[in-house]
């Protein structure tokens, strides 16, 4: 830690500890007091000293900091699977829950990804107005997980891209790929079953 951020963390600390005393001080005068107003302004003078005093106690409390891509790596956590990709499904996105890709593998099986972090793979333009190419879905692409969360890090393309064969509205009904897991394979129907049934399928697509 700094010289300056703890020069922060105290003066956080003094201001905090010192709005907490000011208001419990009003909190026990209010409740000296016999009429209803001030009994209800004592209520809010404590509930402002105890959110202070709270906030003095964790200035000096180390921030949790979520580990890197590399740091993971060098503790083994880290899995790389890497895949073919011949086809694929897009999804549209419903809400927030970001793009999702039913990919199929040259082994006959699917893949599912889904997650805001494709946004970076699927083209269109960046921050500066410059329209980028598409890099998802994939020939051939490595997917970086974390191997005790199942969290995916990374998606590395190292061949061509090409476009979905088929878009799936988000309102889909039933909806396949509603519980399935980023990351999952799917296992019950074959990639051409799951352009035929346009996403009408139980959702039990992961099961064998």
């Amino acid at each position: 830690m700094t010289p300056g951020l703890i020069l922060v963390k105290a003066l956080r600390f003094i201001i905090c500890v010192t709005v907490a005393a000011a208001f419990a001080g009003l909190c026990a005068l209010s409740f000296k007091e016999r009429w209803l107003g001030a009994r209800i302004l004592g209520v809010a003078y404590f509930a402002v000293a105890i959110l202070s005093a709270t906030g003095a106690v964790r200035t000096f409390i180390p921030e949790r900091r979520h580990p890197s891509l590399g740091e993971l790596e060098a503790q083994g956590r880290i899995t790389t699977e890497e895949h073919e990709g011949t086809r694929a499904i897009a999804i549209e996105e419903f809400e927030d829950e970001g793009s999702c890709y039913l990919i199929e593998l040259r082994d006959g099986s699917t893949l599912c990804l889904r997650g805001q972090y494709l946004y970076d793979y699927e083209g269109g333009e960046d921050a500066d107005g410059s329209p980028q190419p598409r890099r998802f879905p994939n020939t051939r692409f490595q997917v970086k997980g974390d191997r005790d969360t199942g969290m995916i890090w990374d998606l590395i393309c190292l061949g061509e891209a090409f476009e979905p064969v088929l878009t799936i509205p988000a309102e889909w009904d039933p909806a396949l790929g509603e519980d399935i897991p980023d990351g999952e394979i799917v296992t019950a129907y074959t990639f051409d079953q799951l352009i035929e049934s346009k996403g009408r399928l139980p959702k039990s697509a992961t099961e064998v």
